[in-house]
């Protein structure tokens, strides 16, 4: 059975009137023009920068470089805007903004994780994890994370990253053992040769990885052998099939 068709008088309070629309439009126009007006003027303007997740010195360098955005829109101001400002600073991970109208920007570090010490020659440099340089630092400070050593003829700056594939590996390898060590024990140096990636711990005792792959599961293996208290100068599990440990300094057969 067809259903009936609405009526002329149904569909003409169905319909918008013409002067609803108008009454309508007008309401966007303005809020448009409202927004417009609050990014060009100081209505929203940053007054206030409160920087958050840090304190310290690093704060204060975090105000300093962020002081451009002072009397700029809050609409004005992205996540974009921070981060150029933030990009010399290299101990700065992330920076999430949230704004706080009518003047408050409100920033939100974290802070990039020491993980290792580069030393070349008389210089050293705190890395993070994700191989990126921080800071140049005297030989006697940051003792109880492992050194990496550099060649001179690598280029190192405050701020770039490492670049060499061995060093990253190190630099994983490093960050793989930041929070439990070995067996209990603190890595010194990690060394990362040709197909050579090895920790010396705090008590002279090597353990030689081989390369990051399965890396877990060497370290698993290489802390249950050092819990069982038979090795004395080192532990092999480069073959983690076949792990090896002894007193002498090479790997018998």
């Amino acid at each position: 059975m067809a259903q009936p068709r609405p009526s002329a008088a149904v569909l003409d309070r169905l319909i918008p009137s013409g002067r609803s629309l108008l009454v309508g439009f007008a309401l966007v126009g303005i809020a448009v023009a409202l927004f417009v007006v609050a990014r060009q003027t100081a209505l929203v303007a940053v007054r206030h920068i409160e920087v958050q997740g840090v304190s310290g010195p690093l704060a204060g360098r975090i105000r300093v470089a962020l002081e451009p955005l002072q009397g700029q829109s809050l609409l004005r101001v992205g996540s974009a805007d921070v981060a150029e400002r933030l990009i010399l600073l290299p101990e700065v991970e992330t920076a999430t903004i949230d704004r706080a109208f009518p003047h408050d920007l409100r920033v939100s570090i974290t802070t990039a994780r020491r993980v290792a010490v580069l030393r070349q020659g008389k210089s050293s440099y705190v890395v993070s994890e994700r191989g990126r340089i921080l800071a140049a630092v005297p030989r006697t400070v940051q003792l109880l994370l492992p050194r990496i050593w550099v060649s001179t003829e690598t280029d190192l700056g405050v701020g770039g990253t490492v670049g060499e594939a061995r060093l990253l590996a190190a630099v994983q390898a490093a960050t793989a053992v930041f929070h439990d060590g070995v067996g209990g024990l603190r890595v010194r140096f990690v060394d990362a040769g040709e197909d050579k990636l090895s920790y010396t711990l705090r008590n002279g005792l090597e353990v030689r990885l081989g390369s990051l792959q399965q890396l877990p599961l060497k370290l698993a293996i290489a802390r249950r052998i050092l819990a069982g208290g038979t090795a004395q100068r080192y532990v092999d599990v480069s073959v983690p099939e076949r792990p090896v440990a002894g007193t002498n300094s090479q790997v018998e057969g």
